[in-house]
């Protein structure tokens, strides 16, 4: 069930986190967690037009509360925000969390974000930042046990452990996510 206010009796299960574009909630996270009533979940993403600046308390409140933070730091945008929430969960996980992390290749040259085509300087700056993070899960990733990876393959790599498109990583981490949930993971 979607949470909406957040307060101490509440019990939140999952934060939807990372990359805000309409995309991967809506078509894969959402259906998931329409056949898991028993899941209760906040979703950070708002219309365009409709964020304010007050509901980051929420926001900040669901970071805290919930048992799982899918992460997804998806192509289809610069995600730089939620690059940086990633290196702040790295180390400042509470006992009762765990990330669960989707991160893909850097963003090709020529892909337009928000109506911006991203190339040259503004790329180069934007895909050293999703290097710096992977970097920083490749060396977490061993002493956190708290911790879970889903990468998303470069293109033409079949390495095994790595799935081939962003949307299909996303949907194994809602079923990792939902199959702990099921099985009384705290």
């Amino acid at each position: 069930m979607e949470v909406q206010t957040l307060g101490p009796d509440v019990q939140l299960d999952l934060m939807l986190g990372g990359t805000c574009d309409g995309v991967w909630r809506q078509q894969i996270a959402l259906p998931l967690l329409a056949h898991a009533p028993h899941v209760n979940w906040f979703n950070p993403e708002k219309p365009p037009d409709a964020w304010e600046p007050s509901m980051r308390a929420s926001e900040e409140g669901a970071k805290t509360q919930a048992r799982f933070l899918l992460w997804v730091i998806a192509p289809t945008s610069s995600s730089l925000a939620s690059l940086v929430e990633v290196s702040r969960f790295l180390y400042g996980l509470r006992d009762h969390q765990r990330l669960v992390l989707v991160m893909g290749p850097d963003i090709p040259e020529g892909t337009v974000i928000e109506g911006q085509l991203l190339a040259g300087s503004s790329l180069d700056a934007v895909n050293r930042c999703r290097g710096y993070a992977r970097d920083m899960v490749r060396l977490r990733i061993w002493d956190q046990p708290c911790l879970t990876m889903f990468w998303v393959a470069e293109p033409g790599d079949s390495a095994a452990g790595i799935y081939p498109t962003t949307d299909a990583a996303i949907e194994a981490a809602m079923r990792h996510i939902l199959n702990q949930l099921h099985h009384g993971w705290a």
